[in-house]
């Protein structure tokens, strides 16, 4: 039953409050807790919403018998998911996309393009990854920065030299090069998809043994995929049921979306056109890694269509709560929530990326003996909305606080180690849209290893 709107007010109310009263939030802030997560929300704006959706719909066959066929059709997509399980995930060798002109080979691509995530390995060599480790547990180190509890697994760290190395590496800038060239656009725009921007994130260390539940989620925006007339039109041919014809692959109109109404922390407003991150440790299946549903265009065309069934109440967007990730509920998405499978083993250096929309999780247990650690390090185009986000960026840098995006915190501005605009590498001022032609390249130091 429906919790009562005000009750489902005050909680949300309750976590901005905290989040303002706070020094600095955390991940945790994003999801509701375990017990909550089939809260439904009402509001009668989502109910406008839908009646809009509904009332645009064009297809010439009912929304409940194109629904049955979609259904009939991702049940098989998903039977197969866990059959294949772990090796249902594609994985690429960084050489072979050298080797391929710096585009992922023609098969990897149609996996990719239809699976939505992908494994690419040897991307960092496992010296220079461990030479990142190192530098990054120097870091904690040297400003006493460990977590004190072990189920805090998310630091928010974002300015040490071991993540900007990290980031700006050839390696890394070549592949997402590589990952954002999958993407097509219809318009004329000023997007540069073959340039990368930056985007600055956090970082990860699961101990073992550790507990740290992430329920499946979408990052990106929650109520705002179906509220917002730019962020409607990335998906306009499911809601008007031309099913057939949508494209995950078509940026038109992401990079004029507004991904975050409510402007809270943890919120996006920078394009991601691959999520991902990037491994400093050994780990796999069981030892606290990624989970993920294979499967991108027919999940996609659920979860969009999910809200406008008759069986949703009218003032309700499953697994949407203001200010939190929308998340699968098992009441309303119980088709896919036992269908997330677990990414393959990963090396040091390895990476894994993954297209926005694909429903995600972690593993809630690191079961094994090993430390899992990883960077997140997403790849984003040249386009407006990542330029707007860098303009804030670089104050950020100079000011010394916290990226856009994340709580408010001056945290590391006294840290040794942090980075200063003179350690920024080349690649690294051009990422972060610096005039870098302005400046004399010898007085700017290089993010890299010794």
């Amino acid at each position: 039953r429906p919790v009562p709107t005000m009750l489902l007010v005050m909680s949300v109310l309750s976590t901005f409050l905290l989040a303002a009263w706070c020094e600095e939030g955390s991940i945790a802030d994003l999801f509701l807790s375990e017990d909550d997560l089939d809260i439904d929300y009402r509001s009668q704006q989502y109910a406008e919403v839908k009646q809009s959706l509904l009332a645009a719909w064009q297809g010439n066959t009912e929304l409940e018998k194109v629904w049955d066929q979609l259904v009939k059709k991702l049940k098989k997509r998903l039977e197969a998911v866990k059959e294949q399980g772990s090796d249902g995930v594609p994985v690429v060798q960084f050489r072979d996309i050298v080797n391929n002109g710096g585009k992922l080979p023609a098969n990897a691509a149609l996996k990719v393009s239809r699976k939505g995530v992908v494994i690419v390995r040897g991307v960092l060599d496992r010296q220079t990854a461990a030479s990142v480790e190192a530098e990054l547990v120097r870091y904690l180190m040297d400003n006493e920065a460990f977590l004190a509890r072990e189920e805090d697994t998310v630091y928010e760290i974002y300015w040490s030299k071991a993540q900007m190395r990290a980031r700006t590496h050839p390696n890394m800038v070549k592949l997402m090069q590589a990952l954002l060239s999958l993407w097509r656009s219809e318009k004329v725009t000023d997007m540069n998809l073959s340039k990368p921007l930056m985007y600055v994130d956090r970082f990860r260390r699961r101990p073992p043994m550790s507990r740290f539940p992430l329920p499946p989620h979408i990052d990106g925006g929650a109520a705002e995929r179906w509220a917002d007339q730019e962020y409607r039109a990335v998906y306009r041919q499911i809601f008007n049921g031309s099913l057939a014809e949508y494209d995950p692959w078509l940026v038109d109109h992401r990079d004029t979306a507004n991904m975050n109404t409510l402007g809270q922390a943890n919120g996006a407003t920078f394009f991601r056109g691959f999520q991902g991150w990037l491994s400093l440790s050994s780990s796999g299946p069981g030892g606290g890694t990624l989970k993920v549903i294979p499967n991108l265009l027919e999940v996609t065309q659920y979860l969009m269509l999910r809200p406008l069934l008759s069986d949703v109440p009218k003032d309700i967007l499953p697994g949407v709560v203001p200010g939190k990730t929308f998340h699968l509920s098992g009441k309303w998405h119980s088709l896919l929530t036992d269908s997330l499978v677990p990414i393959p083993s990963v090396e040091p250096g390895d990476t894994v990326w993954w297209h926005p929309d694909l429903v995600h999780a972690v593993e809630e247990w690191n079961s094994s003996a090993d430390l899992n650690s990883v960077l997140y390090i997403p790849a984003g185009p040249d386009c407006a909305i990542n330029r707007k986000y860098l303009r804030r960026l670089r104050h950020s840098l100079i000011a010394k606080q916290s990226p856009p995006d994340f709580p408010s915190s001056d945290k590391e501005k006294d840290y040794t180690g942090r980075v200063m605009l003179a350690d920024l590498s080349t690649v690294g001022l051009d990422m972060m849209g610096w005039p870098a032609d302005n400046r004399e390249r010898e007085e700017v130091g290089q993010c890299r290893a010794p």
